[in-house]
């Protein structure tokens, strides 16, 4: 049975079409398998890589499927960051192209496949228990850690961009989706990855997203680095301890580790990016220490 993808483009929807069996990159070759998952922008397909006609590996292709400019431009931004980056916990580019679906150009990448992200794991099982959770948390921030040491700043950080590192595997996680990511200093202001999706939208995670991301939407000169990621690992990180979403100050009430988290997770998320900790490294070795 073929797979489908319904694509759309910036004037609505183009149609359902077959997609292709394989994709292929120089001698490299990808065999798609079933859907595992998609979202609004994109559907990720199981996948095997092919190298020299010898199996190399299981992975996943993911492939855009809405193609304004827009999504183009953070779907290539993505990929673009992707290649440059090598670290357990974060997602491996393999490969990218773009294919003809239906007479449209469809760009596709293939990464390691993952399997279901925390805010799945939290609102299917319940909150991380704080033994994982310690593990865990050391990997979301060395992973972010190397992405500043590369010079960028992910600016979208939240459960839905952290998911395990295998299928029904709950010791490793892995970050994804660095499609509105960019180099620290970088102006993307004029790009269409910063712009506006809806009318209410900004740049980021709505529930996740520091004071001075938000400001950001208003007005793009302001300063936006590498300490707006660590008040959204705080946030994100508390979400995983408690299954809230914390709208402001996080209760102690039911906190993990006898109240020191709630006491490292509100350095996390003060207003002042100055009173939060310096660097994803400094929090990795303060969670260590709970």
């Amino acid at each position: 049975m073929p797979n489908y993808i319904d694509l759309h483009g910036a004037d609505g929807w183009l149609g359902e079409f077959d997609l292709p069996t394989a994709l292929y990159n120089g001698t490299t070759r990808f065999q798609i398998g079933k859907a595992l998952k998609g979202g609004g922008n994109g559907i990720v397909f199981s996948a095997h890589q092919y190298l020299s006609g010898k199996l190399e590996r299981a992975c996943a292709v993911k492939f855009l499927r809405r193609l304004d400019d827009q999504r183009r431009d953070r779907f290539n931004n993505e990929i673009r960051i992707a290649k440059l980056l090598h670290h357990p916990n974060i997602a491996t580019c393999f490969g990218e192209g773009t294919t003809q679906i239906g007479g449209h150009s469809v760009p596709w990448m293939s990464q390691q496949a993952g399997g279901r992200n925390l805010r799945e794991t939290v609102f299917g099982q319940g909150k991380i228990a704080p033994d994982l959770l310690k593990i865990i948390a050391g990997q979301m921030c060395l992973a972010v850690a190397h992405l500043h040491e590369h010079g960028f700043i992910h600016r979208d950080i939240k459960p839905d961009n952290f998911v395990w590192g295998e299928i029904g595997q709950f010791k490793e996680v892995m970050m994804i989706d660095l499609g509105i990511a960019k180099r620290m200093g970088e102006d993307v202001s004029g790009r269409p990855l910063d712009q506006f999706t809806r009318s209410m939208e900004f740049v980021g995670p709505v529930f996740y997203s520091s004071p001075e991301l938000i400001e950001y939407a208003r007005d793009k000169s302001v300063i936006v680095d590498e300490r707006s990621d660590i008040f959204q690992l705080g946030k994100t990180l508390w979400f995983l301890a408690t299954s809230k979403i914390s709208a402001g100050i996080p209760s102690r009430t039911n906190c993990p580790f006898g109240g020191k988290f709630a006491d490292l997770i509100m350095e996390t998320i003060q207003d002042d990016p100055a009173a939060r900790p310096p660097s994803a490294h400094e929090l990795a070795k303060r969670l260590a220490e709970l």
